[in-house]
């Protein structure tokens, strides 16, 4: 009786350690790609198989963005290279009077950025410390990976420039709703050298 009981738990152990993958697609669903959030075998991404393997694919959300950049005046106390909350005008025009506008037109900055906007969104600030003003920083895109907003930004930097310090900014707007879902914020800055033209 001892052998059977023991034959019986081993072959239990052996279809639950190698049962085959359950996962079926939807007969209802779109066979769309486009639109499948799946991962390999039909499998929801941080779903757990029947093996027990946790997919490791994430998917990533390009977010509507709203974008500006300017140049402001240089000072080293900044919080530099770090992405900054600014949830409501009164907190955009303290950032602006923090952080005064050496190129560009506070008025326009205030247009993309009103009142109305803030209703709806919020505005991610991201400064960055430039040991020369020939250099351009400019928003590209933002995206949310699961839990975690990335603000992707273009650095462009010429073969010869100036030798004066610059305080580069870049302006994230982004929905409120989507602000909600990010737990962290992670600024990502892409470098692009120019070459001289001949």
């Amino acid at each position: 009786m001892k052998r059977y009981i023991a034959l019986f738990i081993l072959l239990v152990s052996v279809l639950v350690f190698t049962g085959r993958d359950t996962a079926v697609p939807n007969p209802d669903s779109d066979t769309d790609k486009e639109n499948d959030i799946t991962g390999p075998c039909g499998i929801m991404d941080g779903e757990i198989t029947p093996k027990g393997n946790i997919s490791v694919e994430s998917p990533s959300v390009k977010l509507d963005l709203v974008s500006a950049e300017y140049r402001a005046m240089w000072k080293e106390r900044y919080n530099y290279d770090t992405p900054m909350l600014i949830d409501n005008l009164a907190d955009l025009t303290d950032f602006l009077k923090n952080h005064p506008v050496q190129l560009s037109s506070v008025d326009a900055l205030q247009q993309n950025y009103n009142d109305e906007f803030f209703t709806h969104s919020v505005v991610y600030a991201y400064v960055e410390s430039e040991g020369s003003g020939s250099i351009k920083l400019m928003a590209k895109s933002a995206e949310l990976n699961r839990d975690k907003l990335k603000l992707y930004m273009e650095r462009i930097v010429p073969q010869a420039g100036t030798a004066d310090m610059a305080a580069l900014v870049c302006l994230f707007g982004i929905s409120r709703d989507d602000n909600k879902s990010a737990k962290s914020v992670e600024g990502i800055v892409e470098c692009i050298t120019l070459e001289e033209s001949h």
